[in-house]
């Protein structure tokens, strides 16, 4: 069976013809409203679990310089990150299609540390 072949519970199989009746699963979503925020790493206010605002190269990101930021209009952001089977689901319901014909395969390094291949 291809689900378990590919590291995927059984449940997988049912998914597509979920989503052809309408079944999906989608985000919870929260509106963030316009205003004015403070936007970037501000000591004092940001130094958390034992990390600093300061810059250090060991670190994965950097949070960069502080700047207020305006919003004009209001927008909407997913409440949780973006599930594999979320992400699944809206390159289905896209039918999108990369360069050529081939499919479009999201493009990360920690793929293979998730699937463990």
């Amino acid at each position: 069976m291809w689900a378990s072949e590919n590291g995927l519970p059984p449940s997988y199989i049912l998914r597509k013809p979920l989503w052809w009746l309408g079944v999906a699963p989608l985000s919870e979503m929260v509106e963030i409203p316009p205003g004015r925020f403070t936007m970037g790493c501000k000591p004092g206010r940001d130094d958390v679990e034992g990390g600093t605002c300061e810059r250090d190269s060991t670190i994965f990101f950097q949070l960069g310089e502080v700047r207020e930021v305006t919003l004009d209009k209001p927008f909407a952001l997913g409440k949780y990150e973006v599930t594999f089977l979320q992400y699944d689901y809206y390159v289905w319901d896209q039918k999108r299609r990369g360069r050529g014909r081939r499919w479009s395969i999201p493009s990360t390094q920690a793929w293979g540390a998730r699937t463990g291949r």
